[in-house]
């Protein structure tokens, strides 16, 4: 399911709560981060890549970095809410 699709400019700061309650919808599992960069780092039972969003070291943060699952999902988060960033 992974894939290097990375994006830095999709999953809006703002929008970063909304879319772990989708990810939670569908099963995914909150784990503790292993790093200062890791914002949100999940789990599935039946996927084996872990779904991980990043943060970068800047002052004007606007959005996260999302790249292989979290990139997938949040593609369905977005047609699921009308194509929000």
């Amino acid at each position: 399911m992974a894939s290097s699709n990375r994006s830095r400019n999709r999953l809006h700061v703002s929008k970063l709560e909304a879319y772990k309650q989708f990810c939670v919808s569908q099963g995914w599992v909150e784990e503790p981060g292993k790093s200062f960069f890791e914002i949100l780092r999940m789990r599935h039972p039946e996927v084996k890549d872990l779904l991980i969003v990043h943060t970068r070291c800047t002052d004007k943060l606007v959005h996260f970095t999302i790249w292989g699952v979290s990139a997938q999902l949040f593609n369905e988060f977005q047609k699921l809410n009308g194509n929000v960033k």
